[in-house]
């Protein structure tokens, strides 16, 4: 799964519809490292971004970040993914 943000999230970016699989690795593309991240039931996911990244001139672009994650959509009581 990937999830795209039009603009530097800052020190973290937070998902509230995606649950990544215990074990899983997130990764910024064009950073090759896995981010450090967690989970939580009421919150959602939520990655850390590299305090190195938050200086402009080390980020892999300028205008749209990519995040590999390993996960499924979080499912709606009704049993169908919500992908908003």
């Amino acid at each position: 799964m990937y999830a795209f943000s039009l603009g530097w999230p800052g020190d973290q970016l937070t998902l509230h519809h995606v649950k990544p699989e215990p074990g899983s690795e997130i990764y910024l593309l064009g950073y090759d490292r896995p981010l450090t991240w967690s989970f939580d039931a009421a919150d959602g996911l939520t990655i850390t971004l590299p305090a190195a990244l938050q200086d402009e001139t080390r980020r892999p672009c300028k205008y749209a970040y990519s995040f590999k994650i390993e996960g499924e959509p979080a499912e709606e009581p009704g049993g169908k993914p919500d992908l908003d």
